[in-house]
């Protein structure tokens, strides 16, 4: 943070897009090792940006986003590697955006669905007994919208939540899903 700080002279909003790469599982399939290595990079990790990054957004008065998933609101069975750590993260940002306010701090959240780019097609490509094409049929009916995202449009929600058009909103998971959660 310090060489950004040094670099640009302040942190206006940190995004973070970061996602362990993890198996689509069961629950009843995860053993506990690695459970505590998904918790420990995702949670941990989101915590050490924000233990690192809280300073330099108070002085800015600059705002968090996070990037999560629709399955906090409808849960994908074999996604609660991704989905449960992703909760603990969304309450802790409600922590910042409820204590951090009174610094001029934002703090907010999309939930992502399937969004047609990366990881979507690599598991696709990887592990086709899982995202096969019934998986994609079956999603496909799930969503309102009857497609699936783009990163463009995530990109464009985040730039929203981080800038001063978003300057009343904290505390929110914005779903950008396709009405998955519906």
């Amino acid at each position: 943070m310090d060489e950004l700080i040094n670099k640009f002279g302040s942190i206006n909003t940190i995004v973070n897009a970061a996602g362990f790469d993890i198996p689509q599982k069961f629950i009843g399939e995860i053993d506990i090792d690695l459970w505590k290595s998904v918790m420990d990079a995702d949670v941990n990790g989101f915590f050490n940006l924000v233990k690192s990054g809280l300073p330099h957004l108070r002085a800015s008065k600059g705002s968090m986003v996070f990037i999560s998933s629709a399955g906090l609101f409808k849960y994908p069975p074999g996604d609660v590697l991704s989905v449960a750590p992703k909760a603990t993260i969304e309450h802790l940002l409600k922590g910042i955006a409820k204590e951090e306010g009174k610094n001029g701090v934002r703090a907010n959240s999309i939930a992502l669905g399937v969004i047609d780019t990366g990881i979507f097609h690599r598991l696709r490509e990887e592990n086709n007994t899982f995202f096969d094409d019934a998986w994609h049929e079956s999603v496909l009916n799930t969503l309102a919208l009857k497609r699936f995202g783009y990163p463009e449009e995530v990109a464009h929600t985040a730039v929203f939540l981080a800038s001063s058009k978003a300057g009343y909103i904290t505390g929110h998971c914005l779903p950008v899903d396709g009405g998955y959660h519906i």
